[in-house]
């Protein structure tokens, strides 16, 4: 398979980031047998729907992995994310999950 050219791409589509995310899965299973990955989300929402707060991830394997985590600027400082990694933290016991993962910035 000819390797040129790579690419950098800053706006990749999300099904590219997806396929690459789907064949790292399909790998992992191979490896340990663990086909038990799920997506994670939990979002805040008003009655017409909008996204005001949200968290999203995944499990597999006994592991919890947080990669979104956001509120929206009126309302940090309310608990609303604290309340977003409880349900998280929740879920993934209920998921049989045994560690968390979470990277974050603090500005």
């Amino acid at each position: 398979m000819d390797t040129e050219p790579l690419r950098i791409e800053a706006n990749p589509t999300f099904e590219d980031v997806r396929f690459l995310e789907d064949c790292l899965y399909e790998y992992n299973v191979e490896k340990t047998g663990a086909d038990d990955g799920q997506w994670l989300a939990t979002f805040l929402r008003d009655a017409q729907q909008p996204i005001y707060a949200g968290l999203e991830g995944w499990t597999w394997c006994a592991s919890c992995h947080i990669r979104t985590v956001w509120v929206h600027e009126d309302l940090r400082g309310q608990g609303i994310g604290t309340k977003l990694l409880q349900a998280a933290e929740q879920e993934a016991r209920r998921r049989g999950c045994q560690q968390m993962a979470l990277s974050s910035f603090s500005f």
